[in-house]
């Protein structure tokens, strides 16, 4: 067994995107200096709309903007539903198959896409485009523009109708050892997407499941010493030092397996785009 000196701290904070083996893993690129990241295309319970969240971090930006595939064959007929951006974002808005984005020129004059896009606000921006009809994943392209320079880069979007993979849910039972609180997870056996969660049959009254976005994810570690020269191993750079004395490692992006944390066998999931805690009680 390989051990590590020093204890890890979850802390729920902000500013993260992670992934998990048999999840959804995140696709990233880089538009210029901004990081442009998705889970991909998500589609509602009933299965009749799909959307896609992207991440836009790296500085302010102007306007961004994306393209969908369109469900028209006749280069009419729009079938996006809804664009929507975090916080202050304002401009939010569609158009229809060729049309394109009238500031970047994407999507002009291609029958086959639909173009979206929002003026962000802050130094962060979450864009999402909802969609009539359960898609797959086809590559798209963001950009993102900041005074007169127009940053783009190639990731995953949404396809055309008729290219999302069929649900096939499997159903898992997590109760730790001991434990009277179990979680029973519903997951698709093809995406790893968690369909549906809830506290097990039979568990203790005070069982509790929570749910809270994977953003808000943090790490710190206790049991480093502060770093005395560059690159010197095992210890802390004096930048990274939080004022009680752990070593700050940043919000994640990619990750797997799970976390016990506190005294009370409290139980933290990383699926997707969220963070899935249970435990009797937990926190």
């Amino acid at each position: 067994m390989q051990t590590r000196k020093g204890a890890i701290l979850c802390t729920i904070l902000a500013g993260a995107l992670v992934a998990v083996a048999g999840a959804a893993a995140a696709d990233t690129c880089q538009a210029g200096p901004y990081t442009v990241s998705t889970t991909g295309p998500v589609l509602n319970a009933a299965q009749t709309q799909t959307s896609i969240t992207y991440v836009i971090e790296g500085g302010t930006s102007d306007h961004i903007a994306s393209v969908v595939a369109s469900a028209s064959t006749n280069c009419s007929s729009p079938s996006i539903l809804s664009v929507t951006g975090s916080g202050q974002a304002t401009g939010n808005q569609s158009y229809a198959p060729a049309v394109g984005d009238p500031i970047t020129g994407l999507g002009k004059l291609a029958c086959h896409e639909e173009a979206a896009k929002i003026n962000p606000a802050g130094t962060r921006a979450e864009f999402t485009i909802t969609v009539s009809g359960a898609r797959g994943p086809t590559p798209k392209t963001v950009v993102v523009k900041k005074g007169g320079q127009i940053n783009r880069c190639e990731i995953v979007g949404i396809g055309e109708p008729g290219t999302a993979e069929v649900e096939a849910p499997v159903t898992e039972i997590i109760r730790e050892s001991g434990s009277e609180c179990a979680v029973e997870f519903t997951l698709d056996r093809l995406t790893g997407k968690v369909l549906h969660v809830e506290v097990a049959a039979g568990s203790a009254q005070n069982c509790t499941l929570t749910q809270t976005p994977v953003e808000n994810l943090n790490l710190s570690v206790s049991g480093l010493s502060t770093c005395t020269t560059a690159n010197q191993p095992n210890c802390c750079p004096p930048d990274k030092v939080n004022d009680d004395g752990t070593c700050a490692f940043g919000t994640g992006r990619f990750g797997m397996g799970y976390v016990h944390s506190n005294s009370q066998s409290c139980t933290t999931r990383v699926i997707g785009g969220t963070l899935y805690s249970w435990g009797a009680p937990c926190p």
